[in-house]
């Protein structure tokens, strides 16, 4: 089966994938522009360089986080990709501090959500000399978490705070999904337990306004309801996966909002085609 499926994709079937990589770095290394000229991703097998913009700067202004869009065919499911980051400085090119480590993504093997996969490859350092396996492991767990902290604050969930204008339902679960992929094979050094605790600790910070909409009570409009409880649903997978921590109180707020409502004018329960549409793959 899987030959035959091989032989297929070589036959003119080849998908293809979009890959977002996400970096971070040390705002204060930029500011000096004649000297920080910037930062490329270098895929190894084809010696392609992409270059990496900025994308947002976060409140403290210690961080900036770096992107980058990249295609990829997909064309079996042996299909490692190996890639790097390169930093310009002063007219050369030195590599990042991983040296003897090379960074790789199985493309098969990734969930991409409508063709896209966002790679969060926490925070990037310009250290010659010292290779990853010279680097603390203390100092490597302070980098995940730190990248962990910033990443998450990105994520921002419908709500009233935002006139329910965010990301929801599987957009969601997919974003959280890739976080916690990505992020245990950036930091394969670190023991994947401790790199998924360091997340978990986290993303309770997403849900924040949807608990504070259920205790504020100020929910109104059948739509944003409804919105109510596709988060909540989403909570409630994430509390299933082992993605978040909740306390008791929080879990009794998800399960007063995942109460369906029955519509007496058409005696159906609209809810249910709510979360329907918020999860297309579920049914």
């Amino acid at each position: 089966f899987v030959a035959a499926q091989v032989k297929k994709w070589d036959s003119g079937c080849q998908r293809k994938m979009d890959v977002i990589f996400h970096v971070l770095l040390d705002t204060s290394i930029m500011q000096d522009k004649e000297v920080f000229h910037g930062v490329v991703l270098k895929i190894s097998s084809k010696n392609e360089k992409h270059v990496l913009r900025e994308e947002y700067m976060y409140e403290d202004e210690k961080y900036t986080e770096l992107t980058t869009r990249v295609t990829f065919p997909v064309k079996s499911v042996f299909n490692t990709i190996y890639y790097e980051y390169e930093f310009k400085i002063a007219g050369c090119t030195k590599p990042e501090y991983r040296k003897g480590n090379t960074r790789c993504i199985n493309a098969p093997k990734m969930k991409a959500r409508n063709g896209i996969y966002h790679q969060y490859d926490g925070i990037i350092r310009l250290e010659s000399g010292r290779s990853v396996f010279q680097l603390e492991v203390t100092a490597l767990k302070n980098d995940a978490s730190k990248a962990a902290k910033y990443f998450v604050k990105r994520i921002h969930i419908s709500s009233s705070k935002n006139n329910f204008d965010g990301v929801t339902g599987e957009d969601l679960v997919s974003e959280i999904n890739f976080l916690f992929t990505s992020m245990e094979t950036a930091y394969s050094k670190i023991n994947f337990r401790d790199v998924r605790s360091m997340i978990r600790q986290r993303i309770p910070s997403v849900f924040k306004t949807m608990f504070e909409d259920m205790t504020a009570g100020n929910i109104t409009g059948e739509k944003n309801r409804q919105l109510l409880l596709i988060n909540a649903m989403t909570a409630a997978y994430c509390l299933k996966e082992h993605f978040i921590e909740l306390t008791d109180e929080q879990k009794g707020y998800i399960c007063l909002a995942l109460l369906p409502r029955l519509d007496k004018q058409s005696d159906q329960c609209m809810d249910i085609s709510a979360l329907y549409c918020a999860f297309p793959n579920a049914h």
